[in-house]
Parts: C-alpha cells; structure tokens; sequence
C-alpha cells in the first residue's frame, strides 16, 4: 500500500520541540499533536517513537482532521522494516496509512464541514495522505471522503486498505470467472490463505452477501472448532474451513473448483491454494506476509496453466477517479447495514484498542508493537488520548 503514503511525508515536516516551547503555541490550534514516528528503518519494537509536534495554520481549501482510530497494518510494519514497495523520502516520518478522523476546522472549503467523518483518499499529487499514527491530519479537503457515521470507529478505522481490497478483489474473482465461462450455482467461486486475518474475514463477509462459496485456509492453532465456527458463520455458511495441507474431503469435480486463488502469505503457503484451483485458474498475490518467494511446482504451470498476478492497493487506487472511490464506500456503508442486519457489522469483536497519549512511555509503544507483531488476537488499533 506504501506508493500513495508519499503526500504525508513530503509536506513540510512537523517541528517537533520541547515541552517548555509548547507554551507559547496559538490557542487557536490544537494543542500539542502527538505522533508515532521512527527516525530510522528497523524493528518497529526498537525505532517507533512518540513524539508531540506543534499545529500549523491551515490554508485554504484545507481541513484539519483529528484521528480517531488507526489500524497497525503489515503494510505499516514492513515500511518502518524498509523491506515494502516504496519508502519515505525522509526520516523522520510518522507511520500509519489509514485512519478514520473527525474534521474539527475548515478554511474555505466547498464540501467538508466541521464534525464530518472522514478517511483518507488522494491529494492533488495522486498520493496517499498517510500520517494516520497521529492525532491530527491536515490536508487539503480534496484529500479525504466522507464516511457515514453509523460505522463503528473499529470498522471505518480499516475501510480505506481492508475495504477497498476486499471489494476489489472480489470484483476480481468475478471477471476472472466470467471470462472463463462464470460461476456455477454449486461451485466455489475462490479459495485463499489466511482466511483468519482480519482482510480475509472481511473478504468473506463480502462474499455472503454476494453468496460466493469459498474455500479457507487458517493456520493449525487457528483451527479449533470455535474458531471454525467463528469463520463459517462470518461467510453464511458459504465457506468450507480447512487448515494447511489438508484437502477437500470428498474430492471435487474440476468443475465446481474456484478459478481464482487468494494469497497474501506466499512461500509455500500458497501451494495449498493453487491444489484447489480449475485448471487455468489465476493465483492473485497481494501480500507477502511470511517473507518468503512463492514456491510452486513447475506442473502447475506447464500441466495445468495456472496463471499468476499482482495486485497492489496503492497502484489501483492512483488509477481510481474520486467518484469511484465515493461509490466504494457507499458500498461499503451499505454492506455493513444488511450484515448488522444478519447479526454483526464490518467490525470484529476480537480487534484491540491501544491508547496513546503524551504520556505513554517507551515502554508503551514497544509493548504495543509486540503485542501487534505477535501475529495473536484481532487487529491491533491505536486510538489517540489528547
């Protein structure tokens, strides 16, 4: 996701000062914003740092957004590790890529207005805003889309990277399938890896209400039966639970086999996925999260003309006019509605709430980025206390 974060980063730095210095701020800004930043690439345990910056006046046409909630995403970790597509141009740079926020001052906008919910989208540049490890945003108005405030904070925290992958993902596996003559009525329209993240959670809460089957791949210690459970329900009993290396019992005719192969692990992990594959089906990689290269038999590709692509949230969103965008999130808005409807949201009541404040210590961020690293537990989010 890390090509459209540039637009935070190369706006002119925030001035970072001592306490003492803070005292002769303007009363009409905000007071003393806090930020996660690392001044070098590394471990995040070891290089984030909180750090209190001084507001600056908006000009026109700009918004000041305070940030509500923002996720901890591997996007995130590895642009701090310097091991993701792009890097900042500078150091220091304050981390996070998506938030949701609240715009608390205008100055001549057309649009947005004080106490609107916002996420971030693309300024003028076709960046990313970025920033979101901050309790205060500023850009221009053009830079964000409203959101509708009956999302809960925890959903609309992850809309902007887990939402907009999940939709287009899914409008993926569809025209992968209709260009191989569509999906039928009893046979699974994908399979993926890392079914028990939160993106691929969202990807079958998507799918319900789309009544796509799917196939699921989790981790062993993810396989307990409430887990199981958990993740059928999430999908309408449209999604069959397996964990790696298991297969599908009974074996299944080609043609009720998914054309389309979700990975976001790699290395061998998406083995399991291309087995479940038609032939001439597509394997799409979104995500490398075991840090390893896609390991493939050579059959796959000469047998039984398995396909592979990319797909990479920021290089799609940079192609997106704004009003595509806008249509996502209604989307989104509305998905979230009819599954409250069927008994629960876009939200997921595993996430964990970290709360920062000027007052967290070294201590406290490394605790949270281990606790986020962990690989245990929903999504780790920060919410700011200023």
């Amino acid at each position: 996701m890390a090509g459209l974060a540039q637009s935070r980063w190369t706006r002119q730095a925030p001035i970072f000062m001592p306490a003492c210095a803070r005292l002769f701020s303007r009363v009409s800004l905000s007071l003393s914003p806090i930020a996660l930043q690392f001044a070098r690439e590394g471990d995040p345990r070891d290089v984030m740092q909180l750090a209190e910056s001084r507001s600056r006046e908006l000009s026109r046409g700009e918004v000041r957004v305070r940030v509500l909630m923002s996720p901890i995403n591997p996007a995130d970790i590895n642009t701090v590790q310097g091991t993701y597509g792009t890097r900042p141009p500078r150091l220091p740079a304050v981390g996070g890529y998506e938030f949701v926020g609240e715009v608390v001052e205008t100055m001549g906008t057309a649009d947005l207005r004080e106490g609107d919910r916002v996420i971030p989208f693309l300024n003028s540049q076709r960046t990313f805003v970025g920033g979101g490890w901050s309790s205060e945003v500023v850009e221009s108005e053009g830079s964000f889309l409203r959101v509708p405030p009956s999302l809960e904070l925890t959903a609309a925290s992850t809309l902007f990277i887990n939402g907009f992958t999940a939709v287009l993902l899914l409008r993926r596996v569809r025209e992968v399938a209709m260009a191989r003559g569509g999906i039928a009525h009893d046979a699974f329209a994908f399979v993926q890896n890392a079914a028990n993240s939160n993106l691929g959670r969202y990807i079958l809460k998507l799918a319900r209400l789309e009544r796509l089957r799917s196939i699921n791949f989790v981790r062993p210690s993810s396989t307990d039966e409430e887990r199981v459970r958990e993740l059928e329900a999430e999908s309408g009993g449209l999604g069959t639970v397996l964990k790696y290396g298991e297969s599908l019992s009974p074996s299944l005719p080609d043609s009720a086999l998914p054309f389309v192969g979700l990975n976001s692990i790699g290395g061998s992990y998406a083995r399991d996925v291309t087995a479940c594959l038609r032939d001439s089906g597509v394997l799409i990689t979104f995500g490398g999260m075991s840090g390893r290269p896609l390991m493939m038999p050579a059959s796959d590709l000469i047998f039984r003309d398995i396909s592979f692509e990319g797909f990479w949230l920021s290089k799609r969103l940079s192609l997106m006019e704004r009003c595509e965008a806008e249509e996502v999130v209604a989307h989104l808005a509305d998905a979230d509605a009819r599954l409250k409807q069927l008994g629960s949201g876009l939200g997921f009541a595993d996430n964990v709430v970290h709360t920062i404040s000027a007052r967290s210590s070294p201590a406290d961020v490394r605790s949270i980025f281990e606790q986020a690293m962990s690989g245990k537990g929903g999504k780790h989010l920060l919410a700011f206390d200023t």
